[in-house]
């Protein structure tokens, strides 16, 4: 039998905060799963973060939304980023790539655009190269952009990665389940990327319905495997990148065993109903300085409609439980939503005022019905969905409850 030839593969994270006016200098995770299975099969491949920049300090979050127009005129192609990445890709004399629209693995998946993505796959073809696109949008609605790849890999993380690059597959690819044993290997990420996430499972056990990731298969990853990826990390702060970290008794002993003996300290985020003494107990003896938690809505009826398993009197008792611990508070808020009264804004406000966080991460109502609506101008910073949702006269407010230090980042300006 002839051995099939060993490819030369770029697998690459697209500018999308650099779009912006900002960056993610982070691990593009997915990606680095990808690439394990790649070099485990002798491979010559290689993880790009098209987004990474080196810097230590962010622009504010509302500037984000000042720039949509950026994003917007880069979905429809006009970006001089896509010629930037061409030149550092082809510069590698790739036969295949693999371009990722946001990230299947983190509960962030909303930090990639499956439009700006293809885009980029069309100039790479137009140059030669075979493309494969991979990530939750394209898992979610891969016939919308097959005609702008070679390939597209459905599922997370798929090893048929492997399968897909050594036969050159063409068309929509369903992928098999992922190998729950590799860790992601840092050392191949190129540039120099922020190497502080680490997963412990992967999916997410609830169903909120603005999320990309509802109902994604919960998988805990083993803790041998969490524990050697988190001993490859240099960054003394690990944020635990997990949807929700697992709070099961069992599983929770085995977390705090494990992780408070490899000198790091943790951040990771928390449910509301997850909130309790002995859960917050485990978290304070696991190394756990930081929690995030997803509030949301101060409206209990635009709580219900996210499908979220709390209310604003749940919220308020988690918070003081919280406090009480010590615990630094990051609050996630999302504004707006096709069910959203305008007046939902103005409770949430004043519940965010009342809780008094360390900081609060500010996003407007994004992912909904992907099949049936033209989503490239959706995002959690869309300036389009802030008029859409009514939310024009409000964002400055919530604006200012956010403060000067992205922990764990780095400085706003």
């Amino acid at each position: 039998m002839n051995q099939l030839p060993k490819r030369k593969i770029c697998l690459v994270n697209p500018p999308y905060l650099r779009i912006l006016g900002s960056h993610n200098d982070r691990i593009p995770i997915e990606l680095c799963y990808l690439n394990t299975y790649l070099l485990n099969a002798g491979h010559e491949s290689m993880v790009i973060n098209a987004d990474y920049t080196g810097a230590k300090k962010y622009i504010k979050w509302s500037k984000l939304f000042d720039n949509f127009h950026f994003m917007s005129a880069a979905v429809n192609g006009q970006s001089a980023l896509f010629d930037e990445t061409v030149e550092r890709i082809m510069s590698l004399d790739p036969e295949i790539v693999v371009i990722s629209a946001a990230d299947g693995i983190t509960p962030w998946v909303d930090s990639g655009s499956a439009y700006v993505s293809a885009i980029l796959s069309d100039k790479l073809r137009n140059l030669g190269v075979h493309t494969i696109g991979v990530g939750p949008f394209y898992s979610k609605v891969p016939e919308k952009f097959i005609k702008n790849y070679d390939c597209i890999l459905t599922g997370v993380a798929s090893p048929t990665i492997i399968d897909a690059v050594e036969q050159k597959l063409k068309g929509i690819v369903k992928g098999k389940t992922m190998n729950l044993f590799d860790s992601p290997p840092i050392t191949s990420v190129f540039p120099d990327v922020r190497d502080d996430v680490v997963m412990t499972a992967i999916g997410c056990p609830y169903s909120c319905s603005f999320c990309l990731a509802a109902d994604s298969k919960y998988i805990q990853l083993p803790i041998n495997t969490v524990m050697a990826d988190i001993a490859n990390r240099m960054s003394p702060l690990i944020d635990i990148g997990d949807a929700i970290l697992p709070l099961s008794a069992q599983r929770s002993e085995e977390l705090c065993q494990s992780l408070s003996t490899l000198d790091k300290t943790y951040t990771c985020e928390i449910s509301v109903s997850s909130v309790n003494e002995r859960n917050l107990d485990f978290l304070k003896r696991m190394g756990v300085i930081s929690l995030k938690l997803g509030i949301e809505s101060g409206d209990d009826e635009q709580l219900k409609n996210m499908n979220k398993v709390q209310t604003t009197k749940t919220i308020l008792k988690a918070v003081d439980l919280i406090k009480k611990y010590s615990f630094r508070l990051n609050c996630y808020v999302l504004l707006g939503g096709p069910d959203a009264p305008v007046s939902s804004s103005d409770a949430t406000l004043k519940l965010c005022r009342e809780i008094n966080a360390n900081d609060y991460i500010i996003n407007v109502w994004s992912f909904h019905n992907l099949e049936n609506r033209d989503f490239r101008y959706d995002s959690h910073f869309s300036q389009v969905l802030v008029e859409e949702w009514g939310l024009t006269d409000v964002m400055e407010q919530f604006f200012e409850l956010q403060k000067p230090e992205k922990f764990g980042l780095g400085q706003l300006l």
